[in-house]
């Protein structure tokens, strides 16, 4: 009964995750040249499958995500949630296809910081993330100066996505 529920949970992950980036089961098949059927990665988001430890690290390699969200127990679900509720109204959402074109001496910190925020709370949408008012008042001490200058910055850079 224990792996059935391991089997869903890691599914519904597998499921969300695969969603948030665009990707049907066809694409995932494609974009993995054939390496991850369609038919076995709708079995795993189903919870009719147990997956194996390397097909667990392919997966979390290809989407870009850690291991443990994947596995991680109930907690991590409850502490997504808190995050979530406590996020400060006014923020900004920032393009993250457009960061990624940007050079990374342009950009690393600010690449840094925002692979830690997606970290925290485990959101890995690979188009935008909400930076909230805390965060820019973080990145404006980061970049020592204040968050006037960093949301001037971050526009003249075309990050902040509508």
């Amino acid at each position: 009964m224990v792996c059935m529920d391991y089997s869903h949970m890691v599914g519904k992950r597998l499921r969300k995750i695969r969603v948030q980036n665009n990707f049907s089961l066809k694409e995932v098949e494609k974009s993995t040249k054939g390496s991850v059927k369609a038919s076995i990665l709708g079995a795993y988001e189903r919870g009719e499958r147990v997956i194996s430890i390397p097909r667990l690290f392919e997966l979390s390699s290809f989407f870009n995500v850690p291991v443990d969200y994947l596995i991680a127990d109930g907690e991590a679900e409850t502490q997504k949630e808190t995050a979530k509720s406590t996020r400060a109204k006014g923020g900004i959402k920032i393009s993250l296809v457009n960061l990624n074109k940007l050079p990374e001496k342009d950009v690393s910190l600010l690449k840094n910081y925002i692979s830690g925020i997606k970290k925290q709370r485990e959101d890995f949408n690979v188009e935008v993330i909400t930076i909230r008012q805390d965060d820019l008042r973080m990145l404006a001490a980061l970049y020592q100066t204040d968050t006037g200058a960093i949301n001037s910055k971050l526009k003249k850079l075309n990050l902040v996505a509508n």
